[in-house]
C-alpha cells in the first residue's frame, strides 16, 4: 500500500526576498535549499504542523498565515501531499543546526535552480499569483 505523507511548508517574504533553508546532508534531499517546513504528525492539524516545524527549525513563531496551494507528488513508494502557506515570521531566527546548515533571504532572481522537493515550481506559481494579484489592485 502506498504511504501518504503530509507536509506543511512556509513561503515568507521580507523586503522582496524569500527565506530558504539549506538541508543538512544527513536529511532527505540533503545539501539542497528548500522552503522551511516539515512533516505532519499523526492527529496534528496541518496549520499546527507549520507552526511547530517553523519553531523547531527557525526558533520563531509565525503571524498572519494564509493557505497558498497544495501539491501532490509520488516519490518512490509514497505520496507526498505538501501544503504551502504564506506567512510572516518574527525577525530573530535561531537556526536549528541539527536539521539545517544555513538559512538565507534570497532575491527571487537569485534563488538556486534546483530546490529540494521540486519547489522551484512552487515559487514560479507564487510569483505568478503575486503578479496576478498586483494587477487586480
Amino acid at each position: 500500500m502506498m504511504q501518504i505523507i503530509y507536509t506543511a511548508n512556509l513561503i515568507t517574504i521580507k523586503n522582496n526576498n524569500i527565506l530558504l533553508v539549506k538541508r543538512n546532508f544527513n536529511q532527505e534531499e540533503g545539501g539542497l535549499w528548500s522552503l522551511p517546513g516539515g512533516t505532519k504528525k499523526h492527529g496534528e492539524n496541518i496549520k499546527d504542523t507549520l507552526a511547530r516545524e517553523i519553531d523547531e527549525e527557525l526558533g520563531v513563531s509565525i503571524k498572519k498565515m494564509s493557505f497558498f496551494k497544495e501539491y501532490k507528488r509520488k516519490i518512490k513508494n509514497k505520496t507526498v501531499i505538501a501544503s504551502y502557506f504564506i506567512a510572516d515570521i518574527e525577525s530573530s531566527i535561531k537556526l536549528n543546526k541539527k536539521e539545517l546548515s544555513y538559512c538565507k533571504w534570497f532575491e527571487f532572481n537569485k534563488v538556486p535552480n534546483k530546490l529540494a522537493y521540486l519547489q522551484n515550481e512552487v515559487l514560479k506559481d507564487y510569483l505568478f499569483y503575486v503578479d496576478k494579484n498586483m494587477l487586480q489592485k
